[in-house]
Parts: C-alpha cells; sequence; structure tokens
C-alpha cells in the first residue's frame, strides 16, 4: 500500500492540477486473480490502512467499496459475518464514495456466478436478505452522496429487484 500511495500521490497531483473537479476511486478486490498479480486491496484492514495514508498525506481518494468483493476476501458465509463486517466499515464510510453490489446464482454446475442474479439468490434466504439491508442502510446512513454501481450482468428483471429492496429500505437514488 504504502508502494501505491507513493506513486499515486504524484498521480493524483497532476490529475487535480488540470482537472481539480476529478473525484478518483480505487476498488477493494478479490477473487479471481489476473495473470502475475495479487491485489493490495482486498480485505478490511487494507481498507484501513488505505484510509491512514490517505488522511496522512491529505489525499482526495475515495474507496469503491465493493461489498460482495468484501465479503470474499473474508470468506464470509452466514449473517453474523455479513452483518459484522459493514459494522466494521462503518468508522471508514466518510472515505467510501461509491458502494458496488450485485447478485449470486447458482450456474448448471451448482458454482456461483458472480454479478448474476440480485439479492434473493445472492443470499438464498429472505430474512437473511433483510437483515443485511438493515445493516447496509445503517453503515451508510451518514447524509453523504455516493455512487451506488449496480453490477449486474444477469437481465433487467436482477437489476429492478436490486433497485426495489434499496428503495425499499429507504436507500435515494438521485
Amino acid at each position: 500500500i504504502n508502494k501505491f500511495i507513493n506513486i499515486y500521490s504524484a498521480f493524483e497531483y497532476k490529475i487535480k492540477s488540470v482537472y481539480p473537479n476529478t473525484d478518483i476511486f480505487i476498488e477493494n478486490r478479490c477473487g479471481s486473480i489476473y495473470r502475475g498479480g495479487k491485489f493490495v486491496i482486498s480485505k478490511l484492514q487494507d481498507l484501513f490502512s488505505l484510509c491512514e495514508y490517505i488522511v496522512n498525506k491529505n489525499l482526495s481518494l475515495k474507496i469503491a467499496y465493493d461489498v460482495p468483493q468484501i465479503y470474499t476476501a473474508h470468506n464470509a458465509a452466514a449473517l453474523n459475518d455479513y452483518l459484522s463486517l459493514l459494522e466494521e466499515t462503518k468508522s471508514i464510510n466518510n472515505f467510501i464514495g461509491s458502494v458496488h453490489l450485485w447478485g449470486k446464482r447458482l450456474s448448471k454446475t451448482s458454482r456461483k456466478v458472480s454479478h448474476c442474479g440480485d439479492l434473493n439468490s445472492y443470499f438464498g434466504d429472505v430474512s437473511v436478505k433483510h437483515e443485511f439491508l438493515s445493516a447496509f442502510k445503517d453503515c451508510f446512513n451518514d447524509d453523504s452522496k455516493r455512487k451506488m454501481v449496480l453490477e449486474v450482468n444477469s437481465g433487467e428483471s436482477d437489476l429492478l429487484s436490486i433497485i426495489k429492496d434499496l428503495q425499499n429500505i429507504g436507500i435515494i437514488f438521485i
């Protein structure tokens, strides 16, 4: 992270000197490792460290917080895992400029496929989904405007289902 921040600091300075109103985000990633690489920002501890650097270097970098990627990085598989990770995230929510959310659906080979499905297929249990949504709202209920990135490749009905779930808990899209 230190090496990244040193390089990024120069990048941000150059970009902001020409385009001062530009927002720059970095996304946490986990899962598919692309050839020759390892993701630098995967777990919450990585994000906490990044936030310390952002403060210490007075950077304007924001986090593109991918909720399912955090769950994958932490091997979250139960309601308590989902809720505790969102609870921990609240301490850095002022650094989060966008939130990524998507579903997972079982394939024909019974493998969970990312970016397919809605929150019903992701959680598999409506009560777990409702608990997640309540914790999600609580985590980001700070009157900040964030970009919402719904990464859904499986069709309009899954996308609309996630939007409806978010609207039903009071998330406002502007």
